[in-house]
């Protein structure tokens, strides 16, 4: 990415993401990216498990779901989520 003729780094510095299963999705993540690893981890104020799973520099929030969706998600529907993902 060029800003005023200068190269640009863009980097994402962590996202957050509520999930099902915990250990999966650490697992899906760590085997997806071997640098990864467990940044910290804890229960929240609301009795949820939550971890921080990435680098030094970048790092996904995970926290565990409190529900489940009322309807299940299709892919390819014209809905908002994520087409290709399964953990």
């Amino acid at each position: 990415m060029l800003h005023r003729g200068f190269a640009m780094a863009v980097r994402l510095e962590h996202a957050n993401l509520s999930v099902r299963d915990m250990e999966a999705t650490i697992h899906f993540l760590q085997t997806a990216f071997p640098e990864f690893r467990v940044r910290g981890e804890g229960m929240s104020n609301d009795g949820r498990r939550w971890a921080h799973v990435g680098t030094d520099e970048t790092y996904i929030a995970l926290s565990q779901a409190r529900a489940e969706p009322e309807k299940r998600w299709t892919t390819y529907q014209g809905l908002p989520g994520v087409n290709q993902s399964r953990i």
